[in-house]
């Protein structure tokens, strides 16, 4: 995680991750701040597959807004995995909906209910259990309060 190649740091982040290295999670919350995005990333999804730590949501959402549609993929594929848990990521998810990109459209689009947030998720359950209308507002209603 401290090479001087961008690549080594990256790929050692993913390996930590995939190996579940707890003792690298130190190590890889420092590396959420390197100066590549991609190591970022990387870092952000090892610390959620070892430690189910997603205090690298908000690296995650910053890679989700990124003009590099490469990036951005990778970012977007990582908040698939994390799930709701990544809300933290959901405003830069959001902005991928807009991205030039269809590809990251598409790969965006099925995470809105990040950016939502679990709101979101009960509403949709709300709806599907609740056949009556006006119960249905009641619900939403007292959601909100």
């Amino acid at each position: 995680l401290t090479g001087s190649e961008a690549s080594q740091r990256s790929l050692a982040a993913f390996a930590l991750g995939e190996i579940g290295h707890r003792p690298a999670l130190p190590a890889l919350k420092k590396a959420l701040k390197d100066a590549d995005r991609g190591v970022a990333v990387d870092a952000a999804l090892a610390l959620w597959k070892i430690g189910r730590d997603a205090s690298g949501a908000g690296v995650l959402g910053e890679a989700c807004a990124s003009d590099d549609e490469g990036q951005a993929l990778a970012a977007l594929r990582a908040v698939a995995e994390v799930g709701s848990e990544a809300s933290a990521a959901g405003k830069g998810v959001m902005a991928a909906l807009k991205h030039r990109s269809q590809a990251v459209r598409l790969a965006a689009a099925p995470l809105a209910h990040v950016a939502a947030g679990k709101e979101a998720e009960a509403l949709a359950a709300i709806e599907a259990e609740m056949k009556d209308k006006e119960a249905q507002l009641r619900a939403i209603a007292a959601l909100g309060e």
